[in-house]
């Protein structure tokens, strides 16, 4: 029987071949044999054909990042929103390029295609051949990162990778957006509703003020719901400051700061979460709250505070903040890692590990990055 790592090799090799044959079918000129070589190779195994269809996916990602580099954007990067009061991107000009997947290269991506644009055919068959590369490092992040990307252009407020964002509502509560994150807002005369679409959010609430005004136009409660929407569930302030974190397509965490929220999973599920305690809830179910990590909050400050973490669990996190793909080899990912690493400058990060760590840093481009045994 084929171990586990075997197994995964084997994987790896179907993904390296079927890169392969994307850049000789469609960035080539194939002759009749290779068509039939092609087609021999497909019908090898059900394991030949998912790696072709995420060979496609590639493919189309690149095609997509084309068309968008020729396009351009807007020069504005901040314009209005008549509803709600609210409409901001952290950097001006084009929209952020942000995603759920930390594992995959979108600044990367969009640098290969401008690259891709103005050099030789040689020098566009190096990058398609560093897509392939980024396929088999992360073949699941490619439908995440398109579902969502989207999505996060279109959102009210959002950031991309590496960035923070503070906005205040029309209502007076604070709203900071850590990397990669969108939100969209909708405030109404009936609720206070806020929409994440990606990444992580903290909320400081604050007494309804445009309930509050003395002249206000329309009939208004004196306390609109304040509401945060994920995919998993509703989360409703009760007079509180508290963080939103999408973890991955799945799953929703939650942890609370000051006073109170109230918890309901899709499903319908409510479940009352107090200060200092967090909980992780999907569309089923939510998980029993636990103590809150204060640390979880540093994001704030730009730094990452570590107490005996896995190795692969910080450059996770690191990736979060870092364009491009960066890893941590199965080898040294059970190394454990205490101290303060900044968040806004991850070289930094990456090279005091190295100094502490027995691993070294390879940069095979700026965009890919791996963390290795020395």
């Amino acid at each position: 029987m084929a171990s586990h790592s075997d197994a995964a090799a084997q994987q790896a090799n179907v993904l390296h071949e079927a890169a392969q044959w994307l850049l000789r079918l469609h960035y080539d000129t194939p002759a009749a044999s290779d068509q039939l070589a092609f087609e021999q190779w497909l019908a090898q195994s059900d394991t030949h054909a998912n790696a072709w269809q995420k060979a496609l996916k590639v493919r189309q990602i690149f095609e997509v990042l084309q068309e968008d580099s020729a396009v351009g954007c807007d020069a504005a990067g901040t314009t209005a929103n008549s509803d709600n009061g609210v409409r901001a991107h952290a950097e001006p000009g084009c929209p952020p390029m942000t995603g759920q997947a930390p594992s995959v290269a979108q600044q990367a991506l969009k640098t290969l295609v401008a690259e891709t644009q103005r050099k030789s055919q040689q020098a566009r068959r190096r990058n398609l051949q560093l897509l392939g590369a980024l396929m088999l490092a992360a073949p699941a992040s490619w439908v995440a990162w398109r579902s969502s990307s989207w999505q996060q252009w279109r959102a009210d407020v959002a950031t991309s990778t590496g960035q923070r964002h503070t906005q205040m509502l029309p209502d007076g509560s604070l709203l900071v957006l850590n990397t990669g994150s969108a939100v969209n807002v909708a405030f109404s005369p009936k609720e206070r509703r806020l929409q994440l679409l990606a990444g992580e959010i903290l909320v400081t609430t604050h007494a309804d003020a445009a309930a509050l005004a003395p002249h206000r136009q329309a009939p208004m409660p004196q306390s609109r719901p304040f509401l945060i929407e994920t995919a998993q569930g509703t989360i409703q302030a009760l007079g509180t400051r508290f963080s939103v974190r999408i973890l991955d397509d799945e799953t929703t965490r939650v942890a609370v700061w000051e006073h109170a929220v109230q918890v309901t999973v899709r499903q319908g599920t409510t479940q009352l979460l107090h200060a200092q305690q967090q909980l992780d809830f999907t569309q089923a179910s939510a998980q029993a709250p636990v103590l809150a990590d204060v640390q979880s909050t540093l994001w704030q400050n730009g730094m990452l505070m570590a107490k005996d973490m896995r190795l692969d669990a910080v450059v996770a996190e690191l990736a979060r903040y870092r364009p491009g793909f960066l890893q941590c080899d199965r080898a040294v990912g059970g190394l454990r890692v205490s101290g303060a690493l900044s968040l806004d400058d991850t070289d930094a990060a990456l090279a005091l590990i190295a100094q502490n760590l027995p691993v070294r840093i390879a940069q095979r481009t700026r965009y890919w990055v791996t963390v290795l045994a020395r």
